[in-house]
């Protein structure tokens, strides 16, 4: 999560972003990648990354990372909320008013969960490789025994409650918060097919949105350019008004191409990508 404010160090008048990123780096079970303040890259503002070490994590005990076992969407965010609240309680400079949350793999599904199920406390929301429907993920995924144990054990048509009870596809109708979608199309563990899902989620009742699609990168970005483009992104949507950035790009589809037609109230454009 970014939260924008003034700190000690720091000349008043300056902004200075406080980021509290929720990045696993294998799945919902991997610990939590932990920043302190720095200089941030790209000639942005400094940044400070937090993260909270939620219920799964590992460092405590095999109960603690089996805790969220069948309950995804449960105790990981009521700490993310516990989380945020005492980082604003305990550091005066940060400005609640502007948060903006990351997530990748499993935070990436945390963001689509978020959108759902936290409505209208971030700025911004940025996925990268996340999962959108949880019920097409069962038969995606490569992880085919993780995600089977993540939801009880149980294969989806075996206790599609159990899955469907988690799944960020069923609350779309509360999805308000700007959100940027990042995605590899040589992802098999998260399939790229998810982030196009959560984009078109986003589009159709008119969230400020941005997908982002790397064709030769998986579920890691490791090309020294993407890597660069990636960054560049990530800050741009943090450092704008994404509300702005849709209204900028919707201004561009108008003036590149006309409305060909509507589909349940939808407009249609043919569009030079």
């Amino acid at each position: 999560m970014g939260v924008r404010g003034a700190a000690d160090g720091f000349r008043r008048g300056e902004i200075a972003g406080c980021a509290l990123r929720v990045r696993r780096s294998a799945g919902n079970d991997g610990r939590c990648l932990v920043r302190s303040c720095e200089s941030g890259g790209l000639g942005r503002a400094r940044l400070c990354g937090v993260s909270v070490d939620f219920y799964g994590s590992i460092g405590y005990g095999q109960a603690f990372t089996d805790s969220i076992n069948n309950d995804w969407g449960g105790k990981p965010l009521t700490d993310l909320e516990l989380g945020l609240q005492a980082a604003i309680q305990r550091f005066s400079f940060l400005n609640a008013e502007d948060v903006c949350d990351f997530g990748g793999s499993y935070g990436g599904y945390m963001m689509n969960w978020i959108e759902g199920h936290w409505p209208h406390r971030f700025r911004c929301l940025i996925q990268d490789d996340g999962i959108f429907d949880v019920r097409a993920m069962a038969y995606e995924t490569d992880e085919l025994w993780a995600d089977r144990w993540d939801h009880g054990g149980k294969l989806y048509f075996q206790a599609p409650a159990a899955y469907e009870k988690w799944n960020p596809a069923d609350a779309v109708a509360a999805w308000s918060t700007p959100q940027l979608v990042i995605t590899g199309e040589k992802d098999v563990r998260s399939p790229s097919t998810q982030a196009v899902a959560a984009f078109t989620a986003l589009q159709l009742p008119g969230v400020p949105s941005r997908l982002l699609v790397f064709p030769d990168e998986d579920h890691w970005v490791q090309h020294p350019a993407d890597r660069l483009r990636w960054y560049g992104e990530v800050f741009r949507w943090m450092d704008q008004d994404p509300a702005a950035v849709d209204a900028a790009a919707n201004r561009r589809r108008g003036e590149l191409a006309p409305r060909v037609g509507t589909i349940r109230g939808v407009d249609l454009y043919l569009q030079r990508i």
